[in-house]
């Protein structure tokens, strides 16, 4: 489906992550706005709850995810990253969540109430952000956009209460713990670009 990129390793067989278009905009602590792709570990992003630290900033293949986007936004996340709700965290393919990265889908679907993560649709209220706090909205002009399965996208692993406010909407983190090891992250952070491009072509399309 796609790619993982976890300390100087491809891992061909990884399925496709649940992440967000390179330029998907994520409120940093100081209310500034920045492209996924360009927040860096020690980053300071904004919460839900107050200001989280960047642990990690795991990449992807965009494999045989969709991007969806709503309320007036292009599309800009794909159909497994958990988005906040007035219910509580869900998506537009629990499933697909549950079969691809059932460790990822237990640690977050334990914060619901059911137990599972719920299915988003039109309609659904969504948490976003806006005024310094956030405000449930019915989501509304769902779009759905195909790209390639090379294509990269972006996710963040975070301290402290785990979400983060992309594109105006509160999102859950990367709940990888293999991620937020510091054993881990001399391996991480060295991860140049021009690596990172080799090892993305070496994954089936």
């Amino acid at each position: 489906c796609g790619s993982e990129v976890i300390g100087g390793l491809c891992s061909l067989a990884a399925p496709s992550g649940e992440c967000f278009i390179p330029e998907a905009k994520v409120l940093m602590a100081d209310g500034e706005w920045k492209q996924i792709k360009d927040v860096t570990i020690g980053d300071k992003v904004q919460g839900a709850d107050g200001a989280n630290t960047v642990v990690a900033t795991p990449r992807f293949n965009l494999g045989i995810n969709r991007l969806h986007g709503f309320n007036g936004r292009k599309p800009f996340i794909t159909c497994m990253h958990p988005i906040l709700t007035d219910k509580g965290w869900a998506n537009f393919n629990p499933q697909a969540f549950a079969d691809n990265w059932p460790e990822d889908y237990k640690e977050v679907a334990e914060e619901n109430e059911s137990g599972e993560i719920l299915k988003l649709n039109e309609g659904d209220n969504v948490v976003f952000w806006i005024d310094n706090c956030t405000s449930s909205i019915p989501l509304e002009e769902h779009i759905i956009e195909d790209r390639d399965p090379s294509f990269r996208v972006y996710n963040l692993t975070l301290d402290n209460d785990h979400t983060f406010i992309v594109e105006g909407v509160v999102v859950h983190n990367k709940p990888h713990k293999d991620y937020a090891d510091p054993a881990l992250q001399e391996n991480i952070l060295p991860l140049g670009n021009e690596y990172v491009d080799k090892l993305l072509n070496l994954s089936p399309h």
